[in-house]
């Protein structure tokens, strides 16, 4: 690998330098070879009895694959439509294994390198410490809310044996970081799961990873940029570390723009198709934002105008967020020439 394609690798992983690419990538070969094909033989066992020995190996790779990259595409459509993972709600090892498949692939490649090389959580680098804090955090404040919100939802999970409404509420917390399986009718959830659900997609999984989303750093940023403000410090500290002015300004740009792109598409397609009701537009919207590909059941609906918004949103999000703002705005870093004096405004 020549020093051009390691600086590719370098910026689209987010990495400090060129220092040990080959051998992440390397890394990140082999475990991704290894994660998915041990999702593809647990899935497999699950999906032999009813498609077969190769179809059933068919399906097993393919959505080992889609977990894994946050996907969240299926082939399940020939069960019912647009049923995702609905028919396997009873099925315990599918939730479980999707559910590491997806939680694996959203952590990101740097934190696994990080986790391989150092072992221990106080060794880490800080951003596999924000990674795995915030994750586990998200992770475990939406298993306990879903589960709450919808115990005593007949739709959901409310006729489910507790073990299994558990894991279905565990499966419904992890999803939303841009994986896009379901194992209930998102249609169904309570107002306040519908709300939480678009939060945690606006989040997302963690940068460098297969995960789309705002990104959870960056959510943590403003949030403790936020606390600190209300604290009255001038820094803000994270694990014995002083978090730069310029990455607390970045993180305030990234969600400025995703706000907006999100307003803007839920206002064009409600242009377009004011019969469709605003609720199932705006999560559309934050859905395809955030690469997450979950839906209130509206996509069938959706002219051919709204569905190009959407991919156009998907690209972006995809792409990255923050890449279009610079490209769009920052087209050459000029060196500020002229300081005007610094004043204070009404806030």
């Amino acid at each position: 690998m020549g020093l051009s394609q390691r600086l590719l690798i370098m910026q689209s992983l987010s990495l400090k330098d060129v220092q040990g690419v080959v051998q992440l990538i390397r890394h990140i070969l082999i475990g991704t070879l290894v994660f998915q094909s041990l999702g593809s033989i647990i899935l497999w066992s699950r999906f032999y009895p009813k498609f077969g020995l190769w179809k059933g190996l068919g399906m097993g790779v393919f959505h080992s694959v889609s977990a894994f990259c946050n996907a969240g595409f299926d082939l399940m459509g020939n069960i019912e439509a647009f049923s995702s993972m609905t028919s396997y709600i009873g099925d315990i090892v599918i939730k479980i294994t999707l559910f590491f498949l997806v939680f694996i692939g959203s952590l990101g490649f740097f934190v696994w390198e990080d986790i391989y090389r150092n072992r221990r959580f106080q060794k880490l680098h800080l951003h596999s410490k924000m990674v795995l804090t915030v994750s586990v955090i998200l992770l475990v404040s939406g298993w306990i809310f879903f589960f709450l919100a919808e115990k005593s939802n007949p739709l959901t999970i409310g006729e489910l044996p507790f073990i299994q409404a558990v894991a279905t509420s565990l499966f419904q917390s992890a999803m939303p970081r841009s994986a896009g399986f379901s194992m209930v009718n998102q249609a169904f959830l309570t107002k306040a799961s519908i709300m939480v659900t678009m939060l945690l997609m606006f989040i997302g999984g963690s940068a460098g990873s297969t995960g789309g989303g705002i990104k959870n750093v960056t959510a943590t940023i403003l949030f403790l940029s936020a606390v600190r403000s209300l604290r009255g410090k001038k820094t803000l500290s994270v694990f014995g570390r002083t978090i730069p002015d310029q990455q607390i300004i970045s993180a305030l740009s990234i969600f400025v723009l995703a706000l907006a792109i999100i307003f803007i598409g839920s206002v064009s397609i409600s242009l377009i198709q004011p019969e469709l009701s605003l609720p199932g537009i705006i999560f559309e919207v934050v859905s395809a934002v955030t690469t997450c590909g979950l839906s209130l059941g509206i996509t069938p609906s959706l002219h051919s105008t709204s569905m190009a918004i959407l991919m156009l949103f998907m690209f972006f999000g995809r792409v990255g967020i923050m890449t279009i703002g610079m490209a769009a705005f920052l087209r050459r870093n000029k060196l500020e020439k002229t300081k005007y004096p610094d004043t204070w405004i009404m806030m």
